[in-house]
């Protein structure tokens, strides 16, 4: 019912949006570049319990360049597979590069602030646990496709970890937050999350 829910209210919402113009470092970044986490952050889309879903990209590629999922239950080869694969991957684009973050996105002394997991149902201390992955993907849009498919390029950071870690890690570290928060599957039930994050008393609402 969220994800339902949640769908309808995209496709109203987003109509109206007008598409942006593509960030400077995006036209220029290369795989050997260093990540740049800053750029990432700023204007991105947050999308915490995501699984494999590219509904933010439909509803919002273009007026989005940035996208930021975590999940802690899906393995990065899955990821991975997803975007190479024609029934999970993205219409349109091609892979530039793919690259393994997992040890620049949070420092190892790093620790999530205890007031943001208060709200968490069964957090404990696995929700302070080492993220699982980082993985850095950068999209570019085949030829044969024209703007209105889509933008140039889109930047993803795939993190593998508790929602509210994750955002507490990445966007309040960096005192910064998302543009968009994408909830849209919202964790509970057989999603297995230990909060629920559409609750106006758990999920962002310490944040």
């Amino acid at each position: 019912m969220c994800r339902d829910m949640s769908i309808r209210l995209l496709d109203r919402m987003t109509k109206p949006l007008m598409p942006r113009p593509e960030p400077e470092w995006l036209s220029a970044v290369s795989e050997s570049d260093e990540l740049p986490i800053l750029e990432l952050l700023q204007d991105s889309l947050y999308y915490p319990a995501c699984g494999r879903d590219g509904d933010p990209i439909r509803y919002l590629g273009g007026f989005v360049h940035r996208f930021i999922y975590a999940d802690y239950s899906v393995p990065i080869e899955e990821i991975t597979a997803s975007l190479v694969n024609p029934e999970y991957g993205i219409k349109g684009y091609r892979i530039l590069f793919c690259k393994d973050v997992s040890r620049e996105i949070i420092p190892k002394d790093w620790h999530p602030d205890r007031k943001v997991l208060s709200g968490m149902r069964r957090a404990g201390v696995q929700a302070c646990a080492p993220l699982q992955y980082g993985l850095w993907v950068t999209l570019e849009r085949l030829e044969g496709f024209e703007l209105k498919h889509g933008p140039k390029r889109l930047s993803f950071l795939f993190v593998g970890g508790e929602a509210l870690s994750v955002y507490d890690s990445l966007y309040r570290r960096n005192e910064t937050a998302p543009d968009v928060l994408a909830i849209i599957q919202c964790g509970i039930a057989f999603g297995n999350a230990w909060t629920d994050l559409a609750s106006p008393e758990e999920g962002f609402a310490p944040t």
